[in-house]
C-alpha cells in the first residue's frame, strides 16, 4: 500500500518569500516575516494524506 502525502506550503517557499521581502515596498514592508511567523505558529503546513 502506498500513501501519497503532500505539503500545502513548503519551508523553502516560505523562506524565499520572507527573504525576498526586503522592505523596499512600504505596503508590503514586513509581510514576508508575518507570513513566516504565521506559518510557524500554525503547524508549518504539516503533510497531509
Amino acid at each position: 500500500m502506498i500513501k501519497l502525502m503532500y505539503q500545502p506550503t513548503s519551508w523553502e517557499y516560505i523562506q524565499f518569500l520572507a527573504m525576498a521581502n526586503n522592505g523596499g515596498n512600504d505596503f508590503l514592508a514586513n509581510e514576508g516575516m508575518h507570513l513566516l511567523d504565521a506559518w510557524m505558529n500554525t503547524g508549518m503546513a504539516e503533510p497531509r494524506i
